[in-house]
């Protein structure tokens, strides 16, 4: 709290003739005392306007907040009598921090709830912050009763609020998707996101002992659970839409920019340092220099780390790459459905993925895939791609070269590329889901 600083008033002895003196100095015509009268008029209307105005604000602030009110006697309302599913079975509630469309965990969320629907399960989609989503089964975190017949899913993803939550909640059962959580030190520049990461697995390793089912969507995540003696842990992938890529409509002037006979390399994944941007500039710069000089490198990603985007412009102005390396931060769906269809090869340094949707991405529109050895790139990319083990970026850049001259290994690559796809099919990963729903959504 500012302290405001404190003024003593000094007594002022003012004498009537003083007063009054001053006042006869003073003499009003006519049309000065007009104006005055004009002025008054103005100041009268003004008053009245503003109070005018700040009686708006107020009844808006109250209609606000009437109708905050009855939206949470709605929600608690609507959703205690869910009119999707058995009344005898138990009501499925996903807990996520953040639901937002277009995320892989937000998409993952979202196609669960569909598939909840139609095994004829009650489900909600309990959020912290609501306001990224219009979604029907949202429910904020603060209308939520828990019922102990309920069975929570936990996305569990970052540090957040919800873990404490989870852990009070009296429900019959707690089930946790475990979709990784990012290293703390991959956020030196970023003071929130490295707190929420390191919260993230203080509170991993704090909820052992509270929930009774934990997968991972990938073998590595599922290691990390074990690491941890977590019971009952598994893998399940998540949904991946890839009915929704094939009717995505290819935004013509982007394809028409990077279609023109150049080799495209690129990467997709947010501007962040577990991302490596720029161990792929390096490796692009020896092989735009020393294997293809009519190439370019193409970089998309949401920028999360302002100081680590501008040492990679750093990068790139020092190594003299401006026309040849293009960052595609703001860029819609079917812009990047373009920069699929026009790229050669997807080259990913990463040194840290939970899963890495783009991989399935980059199989989806059959393109060569060349990736570092770490995490859980290796468990969902499988035999689709190249790894390699260190980053020597004279090596990495010779592999690109030899991946996009040979016809041979790059037929071979797309072929296991689609048997790769299809282990991660819609269809293939509802039918995992479903047998999971079997086995743990049944209350004794």
């Amino acid at each position: 709290m500012i302290k405001c600083p404190e003024f003593q008033v000094q007594n002022v002895d003012i004498k009537t003739s003083q007063v009054e003196d001053n006042l006869s100095r003073i003499s009003f015509d006519e049309k000065t005392d007009q104006t005055i009268l004009e002025t008054n008029v103005e100041l009268n209307e003004e008053i009245k306007s503003n109070i005018y105005i700040k009686a708006k604000r107020l009844i808006r602030l109250i209609i606000k907040w009437c109708w905050s009110l009855l939206i949470s006697f709605l929600y608690l309302f609507r959703f205690n009598k869910n009119k999707t599913g058995d009344i005898n079975q138990p009501r499925i509630v996903q807990c996520v921090p953040t639901l937002i469309k277009g995320d892989a965990i937000g998409n993952d969320v979202e196609e669960i709830a569909k598939e909840l629907d139609r095994l004829n399960y009650r489900n909600i989609i309990v959020t912290i912050n609501t306001l990224k989503t219009n979604h029907n089964k949202v429910v904020p975190l603060l209308n939520y009763w828990p019922k102990k017949d309920d069975i929570i899913i936990y996305h569990m993803c970052i540090g957040t609020p919800l873990s404490k939550f989870v852990k009070k909640a009296k429900v019959a059962r707690k089930i946790m998707l475990y979709h990784n959580i990012t290293p703390s030190k991959y956020f030196l520049n970023n003071h929130h996101a490295f707190m929420a990461a390191k919260r993230g697995r203080e509170e991993l390793a704090a909820l052992k002992d509270y929930i009774d089912v934990a997968y991972g969507d990938s073998s590595y995540n599922k290691q990390e659970l074990d690491s941890l003696n977590y019971k009952n842990t598994g893998v399940l992938p998540v949904f991946y839409l890839d009915n929704d890529l094939k009717e995505i409509e290819i935004d013509p002037l982007t394809k028409e920019k990077y279609d023109d006979g150049l080799t495209n390399i690129f990467f997709v994944g947010r501007i962040s340092f577990n991302k490596c941007y720029g161990d792929i500039i390096k490796t692009f710069y020896i092989y735009h220099k020393y294997f293809n000089p009519t190439s370019r490198l193409i970089l998309v990603g949401k920028e999360v780390d302002p100081a680590y985007k501008m040492f990679i412009d750093t990068l790139i102005e020092k190594a003299d790459m401006k026309e040849s390396v293009f960052l595609e931060h703001q860029i819609h769906l079917q812009e990047l459905a373009a920069i699929y269809t026009c790229g050669n090869l997807f080259l990913c340094e990463s040194e840290h993925e939970g899963f890495c949707v783009p991989l399935l991405e980059a199989m989806h529109f059959n393109k060569i895939i060349l990736a570092y050895n770490s995490s859980a790139i290796p468990d969902t990319l499988g035999d689709a791609g190249a790894l390699f083990n260190c980053k020597n970026h004279y090596y990495i850049a010779s592999l690109m070269d030899l991946l996009l001259k040979d016809k041979a290994i790059e037929k071979t690559m797309l072929m296991h590329g689609k048997k790769r796809l299809n282990y991660f099919s819609y269809k293939n990963v509802a039918k995992q889901f479903d047998e999971f729903a079997d086995k743990y959504f049944k209350i004794d």
